[in-house]
């Protein structure tokens, strides 16, 4: 699977996702998930200024939090 396909881009998405989901939580990171009827697990990521001021910072999570996803993929539900 190609991570393009895995992304979640428009706002609407990210508005459902926000709107009704599961929520799991650490001290730097909160995942939440739904449902979707896609058949693959797709991935969205907001980075928030308050915690990790530079963009370089930023930038590396999200590329670690990328990798991490496109590894565990064959084990995750379509959420």
């Amino acid at each position: 699977m190609r991570l393009r396909d895995a992304r979640l881009v428009e706002k609407a998405d990210f508005d459902r996702v926000f709107a009704d989901n599961q929520r799991a939580r650490t001290d730097f990171l909160m995942v939440m998930a739904r449902p979707n009827q896609v058949g693959h697990p797709r991935l969205g990521m907001v980075g928030a200024k308050r915690l990790v001021a530079r963009a370089v910072d930023r930038n590396r999570v999200n590329r670690c939090v990328r990798e991490i996803f496109l590894r565990a993929v064959p084990e995750l539900l379509a959420c």
